[in-house]
């Protein structure tokens, strides 16, 4: 159940446990010391590794070399726990001063942990394989605990190939495409499952900024695209003698169209096929012109602690619309409780 982040007088604590690298299970000792002020967690919806965090200590914070570092809130009143992030330690700042030590880790995810985890051998994804299957292998390779039971079960109808060298992260995200959504769970656990769009989805919260009771620390900046959208895209295929086109327009009450901006705004978009016809080369075109229409509005603003996680979908409402978003990005202040997000329009 999800705590009532508006209780006065909580009180919250942060604990950074380490654990072991080979058994995310084995906590073997908790760092002392901890400032939340420089405490925080970054999460992003579009970046690879999905996860990052810092944690600053103050003094002999008892550190293990090579121990995994697990960030976990608490609000002892509420009953209230989260793993946050748990992940490999990648840098440590140390600053000495005034007969005190204090040092800066910066924690990453598990996915960070198989970034560059590059591949001794080739892969081969053999026809009729399927996904899951490919995800267990790179994954069991790689030693690191997965959870890959929501995962969509696609079967793969001819065979995939990585050269030598590629990068076990990099396999995996091209593998899923657009099917599966690879993430990590603040255990450090990596997870693979179905996509559902954001745009599919439920919000779990309604944010009123004007509210008396809003949970939105200052303003709301809203920024968009919408004067790059493209009201025509010219497809081109094959060379030479051979090349043709086709085209694309907005209809006149498309805001992109040129009838509603003033003028044109185009994009060319090419293909290597060379057996292409015409009609199939304009239904391309045509595809491509309606896929490009989305403005990507984007809120940025800073809330009072809500548990947000990117991924999540919420609604806002912002001059007297009700707009449905994604959490694309959360940055956690430990110190103060708030968050710093990106809402994008869906």
């Amino acid at each position: 159940m999800v705590p009532d982040w508006s209780v006065a007088n909580r009180e919250d604590r942060v604990r950074v446990y380490m654990v072991s690298p080979g058994s995310l299970g084995e906590v073997v000792g908790e760092l002392s010391g901890v400032d939340r002020s420089g405490c925080s967690v970054t999460e992003g919806y579009y970046t690879d590794t999905r996860a990052s965090g810092k944690v600053r200590t103050v003094g002999d914070d008892g550190y293990v070399e090579h121990a995994w570092l697990r960030i976990v809130h608490e609000v002892p009143s509420l009953g209230y726990a989260e793993e946050m992030l748990t992940g490999p330690v990648s840098a440590v700042d140390v600053e000495t001063g005034g007969g005190v030590t204090s040092r800066e880790y910066a924690v990453e995810s598990s996915l960070y942990a198989i970034k560059d985890d590059l591949m001794a051998s080739g892969w081969t994804i053999g026809t009729n394989a399927t996904l899951r299957s490919f995800c267990e292998s790179v994954l069991t390779t790689c030693q690191r605990p997965h959870d890959l039971s929501a995962m969509c079960g696609r079967v793969f109808r001819s065979p995939v190939t990585y050269e030598r060298g590629e990068s076990a992260l990099h396999m995996i995200l091209d593998a899923c495409g657009d099917t599966d959504r690879v993430s990590v769970d603040g255990h450090g656990v990596i997870t693979v499952s179905a996509y559902v769009p954001p745009s599919s989805r439920e919000p779990s919260q309604d944010v009123d900024p004007a509210s008396a009771r809003s949970v939105v620390i200052g303003a709301v900046r809203t920024s968009d695209s919408a004067e790059t959208v493209p009201g025509r895209v010219v497809y081109v295929a094959g060379s030479g003698d051979r090349e043709m086109s086709a085209t694309a327009d907005a209809p006149a009450s498309w805001p992109s169209s040129s009838a509603r901006r003033g003028y044109m705004v185009a994009r060319k978009e090419s293909d290597s096929t060379s057996d292409v016809t015409w009609d199939q080369l304009r239904a391309k075109a045509e595809s491509a012109l309606k896929a490009a229409q989305d403005p990507g509005r984007k809120h940025e603003l800073t809330v009072a602690w809500q548990a947000w996680h990117q991924g999540d979908v919420v609604r806002i409402k912002l001059r007297g619309t009700w707009r449905k978003c994604l959490v694309q990005s959360v940055e956690d202040d430990l110190g103060s409780m708030t968050q710093r997000v990106t809402l994008k329009e869906e």
